[in-house]
């Protein structure tokens, strides 16, 4: 059925099965991981299925829609692919510009930046989908467990997602300094054109932008985007009227949740 279904609409059939075989067969990392749980008698673990689908949704011919077969299988699974949708007020969409702008508005919208939950000690271990369960159970955070959740989001519906770290410059300082890791952002590739996004600022953009050199009007406020004078990053400026934050300095180089570890503050 699931088949025939896929090529009445044009989209793939996406089979956890399947999938499963591919990567044993090619011995990828998933693939090992997978082999070696199998050959234990055991079930595959949620957090590995859930990697290996979200691995296969990246190929390009799900751009334009898929059918799962044989997943989600848990109620977990079916939580972490429709519930925090669900709670952006939206519906699984395509891996498409438009969606990657729908998606950053409502997440900036919904989930708010603070930092109770430090207070609390109520803090998500290091790690994408931990942030995303700690959102959608009513937590916000800061830039990183907000942008953390957000760039895990996007991965699930097939985006191409990297996570930056970046510097900042405060209202008195003369220009971004510090340690690269004082603010992470998020860089979204689609259909070749690298977007800018930062769903944890909590004051700056409510839609992503390409990145590139120029100035960005969104409602009453005024940004800018221009290479770094040293190279190697990009300078994001704010718009004047917020006193909050004057720029953000962003590295070109990719800065996964992994290098996070010794400035992770986690009880």
């Amino acid at each position: 059925q699931a088949t025939a279904l896929a090529e009445r609409y044009g989209v793939p059939a996406i089979s956890t099965g399947d999938i499963f075989r591919h990567n044993i067969r090619n011995q990828t990392p998933l693939g090992i991981k997978v082999k070696a749980i199998i050959d234990a008698g055991e079930y595959v673990p949620d957090d590995v299925t859930e990697a290996i689908v979200a691995d296969r949704l990246a190929e390009p011919d799900c751009a334009p829609g898929f059918l799962l077969d044989g997943f989600p299988r848990t109620m977990h699974q079916v939580f972490f692919l429709d519930r925090y949708l669900a709670e952006l007020g939206l519906e699984r969409p395509a891996a498409d510009a438009a969606a990657l702008a729908a998606l950053h508005a409502a997440h900036v919208h919904r989930f708010a930046h603070d930092t109770i939950w430090i207070s609390r000690g109520r803090v998500p271990e290091l790690d994408a989908e931990a942030f995303a369960e700690a959102l959608v159970a009513g937590e916000g955070g800061g830039c990183i467990q907000l942008t953390g959740g957000f760039a895990w989001l996007l991965e699930q519906l097939g985006f191409e997602v990297e996570l930056h770290g970046a510097r900042v410059q405060r209202p008195f300082d003369r220009a971004p300094g510090g340690p690269w890791h004082a603010h992470i952002t998020v860089q979204v590739v689609v259909d070749g054109v690298r977007y800018y996004a930062d769903p944890g600022l909590g004051s700056a953009l409510e839609l992503p932008v390409p990145l590139a050199e120029g100035p960005i009007e969104q409602g009453p406020f005024r940004y800018a985007l221009a290479p770094s004078p040293g190279g190697g990053a990009w300078i994001f400026t704010h718009d004047p009227k917020m006193m909050s934050v004057r720029a953000i300095e962003v590295s070109d180089e990719p800065s996964p949740l992994s290098a996070w570890h010794d400035v992770y503050v986690h009880d």
